[in-house]
């Protein structure tokens, strides 16, 4: 089985203020924070920016349940023009030598990087530094939310 890291969406957090230890620092340096600390939030979870070429707009994440090791969501994107809707429902498997890395099965598809940013700090956008590290990480990164994504939401 091919997994996804999604260790990128832990360039996002600089964007976010150091809540509930995110940013263990010591005299500057920082350690790699737990992925589980963004990820396992009932706050939804957008993508703002991302590396992949299939058309996906408006991608959003919300928890479902979680254990020590795994965590299952749902993810809501639209796949095309038209705005036609795709819901599914992902299993997120937490590494225990990596506490930055969150795997999601990703059967068959090339790696890419999402830049993510949780519900509430949608209006200020990701920091800057962070779309400067999403941008060396990948040369072909596009936006995909926009304040209209909201409606994804209302839809039953």
């Amino acid at each position: 089985m091919v997994f996804k890291y999604v260790s990128t969406a832990l360039l996002l957090l600089a964007s976010v203020p150091p809540l509930n230890g995110l940013f263990p620092c010591v005299k500057g340096i920082c350690k790699k924070m737990d992925i589980k600390k963004f990820v396992c939030t009932r706050d939804l979870i957008w993508t703002y920016n991302t590396s992949s070429t299939d058309y996906v707009m408006c991608k959003c994440d919300h928890m479902k349940s979680y254990r020590n090791t795994t965590m299952f969501f749902t993810r809501s994107f639209f796949v095309d023009e038209r705005w036609r809707r795709s819901i599914q429902n992902l299993e997120g498997r937490f590494s225990k030598q990596r506490k930055e890395v969150m795997q999601v099965s990703n059967k068959g598809q090339q790696k890419f990087y999402d830049l993510r940013v949780w519900d509430t700090y949608l209006k200020t956008g990701p920091h800057e530094k962070c779309i400067r590290r999403f941008e060396k990480l990948t040369q072909r990164g596009h936006g995909i939310y926009m304040p209209k994504c909201k409606i994804i939401l209302r839809i039953k």
